[in-house]
């Protein structure tokens, strides 16, 4: 089956009083108030927090469940002198949840012991040596990141111990409730906190935020010198950039940009990245290479960077984590290949969900996998690996809008365990249990899923003229970043007719400008559609789909039309 494309576009109807409103109110362009619209953004409480955010649009941090109980732990263990063994967890969010805890507890005083689990040799979550050795240094408390609200039976164990125990997490809850005494978490049932999204290291910051302010310190100085974290571990975990979770990560680039920290200049030096930090860098160019150290050696490497303050250590190991990560590509690339061929020889992609399997894959790296695939075929997906040692299978799984991959886990939960959240999700089951669970998730997802969720259907906020989209426009675009999960980069789509065209230098492109019925766009590349169109001529009927963008090069600024969809139409009759 070739590459899912879209082959059609939609667009809300427009609401021009509701957007004239906005216009009026917050002096906006009106197609940025189009889109604002369009995305259900018209109360002006809504629209001051999305397009202007600051630290006090926050919601209450102490109607998070259990904050209270946890601040008083925190400052227990301060107070007492006792040691804190912080667990965190191997991915982005999971790292920087672990450093941010770290960094925060030695700066009020605490003793502090931190630690992220290997991939391969501890698994995901809290395994039981970690409560050992936290048992062993003779820890007072133990914290977790990330992690830790489906690990009953350690967390139990750590508090029979005699340790106290607080769980911060935001992921959801499988059914009992860890036994702790304290047990953070916005997904919890009972939670007031009015946003359930928000990433593990934005628990973590909200709470040591709740410490800061019990011990009468300026909580603008705490914010300042952690949300850069804050920020990197909520984009890192394709977080939703709604409510709070948007705030964290608009300010938290901005703290990124005037980072003196020497783990993120050391990131960027080894990365060759140059300009603005923006949330594409930090998932494409931060999140990948902290990541990739989890992913195929050791998060304790990723870790230790996003600790150290030394200049000498944090080059050593930006170094290392960038070799590691050209390794991680390359293994990737491979994996994605044979997956590719898989799929092609056996039909897995006329399915609803996709299920490949392969032992001799790395399992660091079926996640990113997944994510590729799920990209393709427009499909959810599932990338398997053979565990030698545990004798079973493990893998992750990525997911469109339509199925929500931790409920699937679940509701299979005799022949597989696992979880974490509706798009992205891991797994296990027994090694003889690989085609039974295969042919469960297809029936399910076949249940589930309709051909019309299948269809990939190019979404634009809103249609517009060319004349719409004037520099003042392209300059108020930045009003709408960070962008991301449920924050996308705005689409706009025009109707129109083939201004002027050329060729490209392959025979598959064009290069045109389209002309509506207002104006005209500037040259832009249609990809693929001399390939399939073949020769085209000035005034013919095209429909596009774009995102527009500002580019600068040399000193220049560009405002660009990005096509992702370039339809040609059929003549009027």
């Amino acid at each position: 089956m070739p590459e899912v494309r879209p082959t059609r576009w939609t667009a809300p109807p427009r609401s021009p009083s509701t957007e004239a409103k906005l216009v009026s109110q917050f002096g906006v362009h009106p197609i940025i108030a189009a889109i604002l619209v369009a995305r259900g953004i018209t109360e002006p409480g809504e629209v001051d927090r999305y397009l202007y955010p600051t630290y006090e649009h926050l919601s209450d941090a102490h109607l998070l469940p259990d904050f209270d109980k946890a601040v008083a732990e925190i400052l227990a263990a301060k107070e007492s002198g006792g040691l804190v063994y912080v667990h965190g967890d191997y991915d982005v969010d999971g790292v920087t949840s672990a450093a941010l805890l770290d960094r925060f507890l030695r700066k009020i005083g605490c003793k502090v012991y931190t630690h992220v689990p290997h991939r391969f040799k501890e698994g995901y979550g809290i395994h039981g040596s970690a409560v050992e050795a936290a048992i062993k240094m003779g820890a007072t408390l133990f914290m977790t990141c990330d992690c830790g609200s489906n690990a009953l039976s350690q967390i139990e164990a750590a508090a029979e111990a005699g340790m106290r125990v607080v769980v911060t997490d935001h992921h959801l809850i499988g059914g009992d409730w860890p036994k702790a005494h304290a047990f953070v978490n916005p997904k919890r049932p009972d939670s007031q906190y009015p946003y359930a999204d928000l990433s593990g290291v934005g628990v973590v910051f909200r709470l040591c935020e709740g410490v800061t302010e019990a011990l009468g310190m300026p909580v603008e100085n705490y914010r300042k010198h952690h949300v850069e974290f804050a920020a990197l571990g909520t984009i890192a975990d394709v977080m939703p950039l709604t409510g709070d979770n948007r705030i964290i990560a608009r300010m938290g680039l901005q703290a990124l940009n005037a980072s003196t920290k020497k783990c993120i200049q050391a990131l960027l030096r080894h990365s060759r990245e140059a300009g603005p930090i923006t949330a594409k860098t930090v998932g494409f160019v931060l999140a990948p290479r902290l990541n990739a150290a989890g992913r195929i050696e050791d998060a304790e490497l990723s870790l230790r960077l996003l600790m150290t303050s030394d200049d000498a250590v944090a080059d050593k190991l930006a170094e290392e984590i960038e070799v590691i990560n050209r390794n991680r590509k390359a293994e990737q690339d491979r994996i994605f290949a044979e997956a590719l061929e898989m799929i092609e020889t056996q039909g897995l992609g006329e399915k609803a969900i996709i299920v490949v399997a392969n032992a001799g894959w790395h399992l660091g790296v079926v996640g990113v996998v997944a994510g590729k695939l799920r990209e393709r075929y427009n499909r959810p997906a599932f990338v398997l690996s053979f565990h030698e040692e545990d004798q079973v299978w493990k893998g992750s799984g990525r997911s469109i809008d339509a199925f929500h991959l931790a409920d699937a886990i679940q509701a299979h939960g005799d022949l597989m365990s696992g979880g974490g959240h509706a798009k992205a999700a891991g797994c296990h089951f027994d090694k003889d249990n690989l085609e039974a669970v295969q042919k469960a998730l297809e029936a399910y997802a076949g249940s589930k899923l309709s051909a019309e969720d299948l269809e990939l259907v190019c979404s634009a906020d809103v249609e517009v003229e060319a004349d719409d989209l004037d520099g003042v426009f392209f300059q108020e675009l930045a009003l709408l970043e960070p962008c991301g999960m449920g924050n996308p980069k705005p689409r706009l789509a025009a109707r129109g007719t083939i201004g002027d065209l050329k060729p490209t230098k392959t025979d598959e492109h064009w290069q045109l400008r389209v002309k509506t019925a207002r104006g005209s766009s500037g040259w832009f590349t249609a990809f693929g559609l001399r390939k399939t169109h073949g020769d085209l001529a000035p005034g013919t009927p095209v429909e596009v789909v774009f995102k527009p963008e500002v580019e600068e090069y040399k000193g220049t600024i560009y405002h660009k039309w990005k096509p992702e969809l370039v339809l040609v139409m059929p003549e009027p009759t």
